[in-house]
């Protein structure tokens, strides 16, 4: 499992401090994740829920869902601490996105509003009591962050 998520770490590493930490140094060490054995629904849509696990991945808190070869199809954060290289974090107002990121959005009923990256990471916008109220505008923050990896 040390191996997966070490492995995963440098695959997906994407997670930038409010510090000066940015470049910080992404190898095998042991104390750069940590695995909790908790388990967690995660609603990773709007018609699915799947188990998954709490990882903290370089100060970053995680869910991770992994499929029957323990390989991760699903991410998710709403850790203000992670940044997406494209430099969106939980919280980002929905005006501070460009053009082509808002005309992209996707509506998902039940779930949120969600927009793909060129990172391949996505931001969710939950709007009202349904998520999807009504289109996220100017005031709507990012809720969570996302990647699946199907």
């Amino acid at each position: 499992m040390k191996k997966l998520i070490i492995l995963s770490i440098i695959i997906f590493s994407s997670c930038n401090f409010k510090t000066k930490e940015n470049n910080i140094n992404r190898t095998t060490n042991k104390d750069s994740a940590s695995h909790k054995k908790t388990d967690i629904m995660l609603l990773t849509s709007s018609s699915s829920i799947e188990a998954s696990k709490k990882v903290k991945l370089y100060g970053c808190d995680f869910n991770i869902v992994l499929n029957n070869l323990k390989d991760t199809t699903h991410w998710s954060t709403n850790d203000e601490n992670f940044i997406t290289p494209e430099g969106f974090k939980v919280g980002t107002p929905f005006k501070n996105l460009t053009i082509e990121i808002k005309n992209s959005m996707t509506k998902m009923s039940g779930w949120g509003y969600y927009t793909k990256l060129n990172s391949g990471w996505e931001l969710g916008f939950c709007i009202g009591n349904s998520c999807t109220d009504h289109e996220p505008n100017g005031e709507s923050k990012v809720k969570w962050i996302f990647k699946r990896n199907r």
